[in-house]
């Protein structure tokens, strides 16, 4: 979006865009921070080129402009007026697009200022306007230079500067500048709108028109929990019904309604396509209009589910969310940072719970750097959570049952296996005299027939760590090398670094190489590639060991410790179990 071109004397600038209306007193030099995009609650494209500027609602009525393709008058067409401050400019009648004539203004040696025709500040000239409502104006050009919609407004107290709209480029050919105006503010009756030239160039201007847009309802959100209204954009010439475009920054955007949809698109789906280059800052997204007949009402307390299809040759790309309150719209938080993809994928996040005094929201998914980003199918669900049933039942709840058979072991570690049955490690069972006659257990018991089968075990595993491999395979790491004596206390057990895995094709423990170290009271956690990382527990001094280890599922075999990635901290004694 281009930057205004304003005299150097202070304005208190009232910026109502997309239902967020702020006031700023600033002279030239700071607002030319200010970008036109924040002046244009119905702007539809932003880093606007000459054919880009177009309304944001269908027009309705006739058209409000007097003389509107300047075919009477003598010197000056009736009910428009030469206009303008700075470096003085030639007016002169031109051949018309339509009609006989078109009326042209020529600034040569400019130094400062602009030149335009508007509507004659009087109430028989300038158009009527309702607080409130919304307005399509519309410019039919040729210029050497480019060129930007002005507005004025009247009150009470009379005539005042409105905004510019935003600026269209220059062209050879008969081009029409069209723009939405910004809810119209109270108090205000009239608005006369003009293109201005701020260089040295020639613009020709003809066929003026100004028209209300449409007030109908929108239609309702589509049955079911969908909340988004036209989220799959197929209605709305020339920004989809219920949605508006908006960002903010310096940058340059050329954007506007796309054929392209994923191949599983509804019929008559349409997307949204978003150009950004010569970024240096901001974002650009397409939001739903917030008004209340476009932006989700949502609920206290609830999370919403928030989906958005899209392709985009840029990483920078974040689902964005603003909330309603009674203060207005403000912006809430940025959800999830898409990543960039050729292809049609689906940006998908879940809200936090929605705060208090928060009735609705409005979401889009941005794009803060060069690229292409097109989105459709928007959506917006509530997360229902199903309360639990008073009784639930066995099936559904769980219950407890008291086995008739007791173990016939002190089982410490408990594995479901892949065929069902339950591998059961007592190791010494904490039994001292066990341990020191050697008699260690482990059974297997059976479910469906209630058998246990005992299983040989090669040492003490009481307090190893355990962990299903990919295969079925169980892998046991660590245990007991030695019992506190007397008067170390109850917590001064030796770790062991024996390993080994047990198989339920053959009932049998099968060695493995050591651990690096011992481990008593380890964890071991299965990775997402299927090997194993442990640490923890007490070592063989019974001290916490600060040794990191890894087992390679591939080759069956813990790493040295030199090819494990260390912290060499402590991280507790089944503390972090996952």
């Amino acid at each position: 979006m281009q930057l205004f071109h304003l005299p150097r004397t202070p304005y208190v600038l009232t910026i109502p865009g997309s239902g967020r209306h702020r006031s700023r007193k600033v002279s030239r030099p700071g607002l030319r921070r200010v970008t036109a995009g924040l002046l244009v609650a119905g702007l539809t494209v932003a880093g606007l080129s000459s054919a880009s500027i177009s309304a944001a609602a269908e027009s309705v009525g006739p058209n409000l402009v007097v003389n509107p393709s300047l075919e009477s008058g003598t010197t000056f067409p009736d009910c428009f007026q030469a206009s303008g401050w700075g470096t003085p400019g030639t007016w002169s009648f031109s051949p018309g697009r339509t009609g006989g004539r078109a009326l042209s203004v020529t600034i040569a040696g400019y130094s400062s200022g602009d030149r335009k025709a508007i509507q004659k500040e009087s109430a028989a000239c300038a158009p009527k306007v309702t607080a409130g409502e919304t307005y399509n104006l519309g410019i039919w050009y040729q210029s050497t230079v480019k060129v930007s919609i002005t507005t004025f407004r009247h009150t009470a107290s009379g005539w005042s500067y409105w905004g510019d709209l935003g600026q269209a480029a220059a062209s050879a050919a008969w081009t029409q500048a069209q723009v939405a105006t910004p809810t119209v503010p109270a108090g205000t009756d009239q608005i006369a709108f003009g293109l201005s030239i701020s260089a040295d160039g020639t613009l020709t201007t003809d066929d003026y028109s100004m028209f209300a847009t449409s007030t109908s309802t929108p239609a309702p959100p589509a049955a079911g929990s969908e909340l988004v209204v036209n989220g799959t954009l197929a209605t709305g010439n020339p920004v989809p019904a219920c949605f508006t475009a908006t960002g903010w920054g310096t940058r340059t955007v050329s954007q506007g309604i796309s054929s392209d949809v994923p191949a599983t698109a509804a019929a008559g789906s349409r997307s949204w396509s978003i150009t950004v280059s010569n970024y240096a800052s901001g974002d650009v997204k397409l939001l739903q209009a917030e008004t209340p007949a476009c932006a989700p009402s949502v609920k206290v307390g609830s999370k919403y589910n928030v989906s958005i299809d899209y392709t985009s040759t840029s990483a920078r790309n974040s689902i964005t969310v603003f909330t309603h309150t009674a203060a207005g719209w403000g912006y809430w938080t940025d959800l999830k940072q898409p990543a960039a993809t050729a292809s049609w994928a689906t940006a998908a996040a879940t809200t936090p719970a929605i705060p208090a005094g928060v009735d609705a929201i409005s979401f889009g998914l941005s794009i803060s750097a060069n690229g292409t980003l097109t989105t459709t199918n928007y959506s917006l669900k509530e997360v229902v959570v199903t309360p639990p049933t008073a009784d639930p039942g066995p099936a559904t709840g769980g219950s407890w049952q008291v086995h008739e058979s007791p173990l016939p072991l002190r089982s410490i570690h408990s594995t479901l296996l892949s065929d069902g049955r339950v591998l059961l490690i007592a190791g010494s069972g904490n039994d001292g005299a066990a341990f020191d006659a050697g008699s260690f257990k482990a059974s297997v018991w059976n479910p469906t027939t209630g058998a246990f089968t005992d299983v040989p075990v090669p040492y003490d595993m009481f307090c190893a760590g355990h962990v299903t491999l990919p295969d079925g395979k169980v892998l046991i790491g660590g245990g007991t090398l030695a019992f506190p004596t007397a008067g170390d206390g109850p917590t001064t057990f030796q770790g062991s670094k024996k390993s080994y895995y047990f198989d339920p094709a053959d009932n049998t423990f099968h060695p493995l190489n050591d651990m690096a170290g011992g481990h008593w009271y380890p964890t071991l956690t299965k990775l997402g590639n299927g090997d194993v990382w442990a640490a923890g527990g007490l070592n063989e001094k019974a001290e916490g060991t600060v040794l990191t280890e890894m087992f390679k599922t591939s080759t069956m075999s813990w790493l040295p410790s030199g090819s494990v990635p260390q912290t060499w901290s402590f991280w507790g004694t089944y503390r972090i179990c996952i």
